[in-house]
């Protein structure tokens, strides 16, 4: 494989507790929640779909999606994070799963395949390099979503965390496509506040989507349109 298509970065050796350091405390599925709430809101999911989800890892988006669809793939460049995510699909009994281990930067299917491409927590790995390569991986994506079909991406803010992106950087990256919408998943110390009530939690994270807030959210997710 030559260096221009080596994986962004490689995580045999993260695979195993992968999903333990992220995705197991109750905090952690509390905050997870509000980026599912967006994607199912802007995706709009039915069984009529082909998608596909682009640095899946371990199959965070399997459980937000595959049941959903007609037929979902799950494409990422670590072979050991996807054996974890084919368990997932295997203990859920999903039939409609294809899991793919390809470069996201040279993505092995024709153009105009996929109804929709989703991408959570990934693109922010292309920001040592710059906007110019994050924008490449957006053209890949759009490269094979037909036309009429929306590539949705979840974005760090740079103010929080630091591989994040501009809030300017959106729009600056869309290559051929059209941005669609821009929805915040919720602000930073939404964990603090929800400490004393998760009813609380909730209300000050959605503030994130009011326009007047949004460009302080923690994360965005993004949807991009083709015409």
């Amino acid at each position: 494989m030559s260096e221009e298509h080596l994986p962004v970065q490689d995580y045999t050796k993260l695979a195993g507790d992968y999903d333990e350091t992220r995705y197991t405390t109750e905090m952690d599925r509390f905050l997870d929640s509000f980026r599912e709430e967006v994607f199912l809101e802007l995706l709009q999911p039915d069984r009529s779909m082909k998608i596909i989800d682009v640095g899946t890892g371990t199959g965070s988006g399997i459980s937000f999606f595959a049941e959903r669809v007609q037929e979902f793939t799950g494409l990422d460049g670590t072979q050991a994070m996807l054996d974890l995510a084919q368990q997932k699909v295997d203990e859920a009994g999903l039939k409609n799963v294809d899991l793919v281990c390809a470069n996201a930067l040279d993505i092995p299917f024709e153009n105009n395949t996929f109804d929709h491409v989703t991408s959570l927590n990934f693109i922010h790995l292309f920001a040592p390099k710059g906007i110019e390569e994050q924008a490449k991986f957006i053209a890949e994506m759009a490269r094979i979503v037909k036309p009429g079909g929306s590539v949705i991406i979840e974005f760090d803010n740079y103010k929080f965390l630091e591989l994040g992106n501009n809030y300017q950087d959106l729009e600056k990256m869309k290559g051929e496509l059209q941005v669609d919408r821009i929805v915040g998943t919720y602000l930073p110390k939404t964990g603090k506040v929800s400490r004393f009530s998760q009813q609380l939690g909730k209300g000050f994270a959605r503030l994130a989507r009011r326009k007047l807030f949004q460009k302080y959210a923690y994360k965005w997710v993004v949807k991009y349109t083709k015409s």
